[in-house]
């Protein structure tokens, strides 16, 4: 019988392979870009990477995010399709995530436009957006750019968690963003996440060790972390 599956393949360069991050997620880096060769960017859910490797949404979440930071992908919300997720891998990488901006930018304005008057508070998401619309959530804050994504990061976990963020909701995580600065702030998110909450505790998850120690004890233990649900949050 002929095997009618496409022949995409993963590809895990070197310093995806040799960075110091959890096993799991160079897997995951690889199956994104198997799927990135087709559509030229990923836009699975967590949902069905955890169902392809077993583990929950919040471990998948956590994979993500640890690939973003070492700028090893880019995600990127399609708001002609619901605010769904696209994840495209790093220009570094040779992905398209650069090329693809510059192309859509004119698109991606078009879009926001229209939308603007129909939507108080801009509910795009678009990173792009954020660094070129006056009008956006982050206008007027002293919020850093690794802070403003990894905000975007939480609100689009709540919404994959059927528990939407409101507008009174988002303006306090920006107030408490700006108290506490970026260190604080993406523990505080990388914590919630983890631990599949759906609040932020910004009293309880250490802002200076919290990230590094978890991947860490990944690496040494080689095991699913996310079922530690407070050790990694306190410091």
């Amino acid at each position: 019988m002929t095997n009618e599956t496409p022949a995409y393949y993963a590809v895990i360069p070197a310093n995806v392979r040799y960075a110091k991050i959890p096993p799991n997620a160079k897997l995951l880096f690889g199956e994104i870009t198997s799927l990135a060769n087709k559509y030229g960017y990923c836009y699975a859910s967590n949902q069905y990477f955890a169902e392809l490797y077993g583990v929950r949404n919040e471990q998948i979440s956590r994979w993500i995010s640890i690939l973003e930071k070492e700028n090893f992908i880019t995600l990127e919300i399609d708001i002609s399709k619901g605010n769904s997720r696209k994840i495209f891998i790093g220009s570094e990488l040779g992905g398209i995530a650069e090329k693809r901006n510059r192309s859509c930018a004119k698109t991606q304005e078009g879009i926001a436009e229209k939308r603007k008057h129909n939507n108080k508070y801009n509910n795009t998401y678009n990173k792009k957006e954020i660094k070129e619309n006056s009008g956006n959530i982050f206008s007027e804050k002293n919020i850093s750019l690794k802070t403003q994504e990894k905000i975007l990061e939480f609100i689009s976990y709540r919404k994959e968690k059927k528990s939407k963020l409101t507008e009174r909701s988002i303006l306090a995580i920006l107030k408490k963003a700006e108290q506490y600065g970026e260190e604080k702030t993406i523990a505080t998110i990388d914590c919630t996440i983890e631990n599949g909450w759906q609040g932020l505790f910004w009293e309880k998850s250490g802002a200076g060790n919290y990230f590094k120690k978890s991947a860490r004890n990944a690496l040494t233990e080689n095991k699913d972390y996310s079922t530690n649900r407070f050790a990694t949050c306190t410091g």
